[in-house]
């Protein structure tokens, strides 16, 4: 995935991290609106997928759970589900606002395809509830 994938990489890190060490510096400043986070009008498919290939970063975390490769207790499977939900709500989110209208049907059924038709139903049900 392109975006997103810091997480997944900053996941792994410290799932494996045999210590932690806190500092007050800022490190990483994370900058919206720039790059593949940019809000610009949406116009091509590709570029669109880009922004999908997010789901890839939690089928990769629960593929590594299921092989056994980590092991998460219940409250850290909740945090990593919050976090994806929140992920591709603002997908769905640049999904009405961002994709040009000429490929709305097409960006949405790419999306569906990368995270599955019930689940976004439900996350863009959620959204307008949220909304209301």
């Amino acid at each position: 995935g392109v975006w997103g994938e810091d997480y997944l990489m900053s996941f792994f890190i410290t799932y494996f991290a045999e210590s932690y060490t806190g500092i007050l510096d800022e490190l990483y400043i994370y900058s919206i609106d720039t790059g593949i986070s940019s809000t610009d009008r949406i116009t091509d498919l590709k570029k669109w997928e880009k922004f999908c290939s997010v789901a890839s970063v939690f089928s990769t975390i629960s593929l590594a759970q299921s092989e056994n490769i980590v092991t998460l207790t219940e409250e850290q499977s909740i945090a990593i589900n919050k976090k994806c939900d929140s992920m591709i709500a603002t997908l769905i989110i640049y999904l009405n606002k961002f994709v040009d209208d000429s490929i709305k049907n097409a960006a949405h059924e790419i999306l569906c395809d990368y995270c599955g038709n019930e689940y976004i139903s439900q996350l863009t049900a959620a959204l307008q509830r949220k909304d209301s």
